[in-house]
């Protein structure tokens, strides 16, 4: 379904255990919206729904809408550090195209 690099897990561990909430995992969406017409959304999830895809990383589990699941099957989720800046990166298959900044694609 997704595969996380080493770099994206130790980044979304830290994010995970940083929490002075209890955090079950990790959402991920995709909905309308950025400049290429779909777009990535993030969030902690305090509880799971029952709709949602689980993918078990051991620390921790990213819950996929069932919405999101056709646009995510075979994407990598990497974290990239430069000098000047960090950010989640998704290495989709599915995209056709990516709008410059990475924070949405078109299918």
């Amino acid at each position: 379904m997704i595969q996380l690099t080493d770099c994206a897990k130790e980044y979304l561990s830290k994010i995970i255990s940083n929490s002075s909430d209890p955090i079950a995992g990790i959402l991920i969406t995709v909905e309308k919206g950025g400049c290429s017409g779909m777009q990535y959304r993030f969030e902690l999830a305090k509880e799971m729904n029952p709709t949602y895809h689980i993918v078990d990383f051991q620390e921790f589990k990213i819950f996929i809408d069932a919405s999101a699941l056709l646009f995510l099957i075979g994407t990598e989720l990497d974290y990239h550090i430069t000098d000047t800046s960090a950010k989640l990166v998704f290495n989709n298959p599915n995209a056709k195209h990516n709008c410059g900044c990475g924070k949405s694609f078109g299918v």
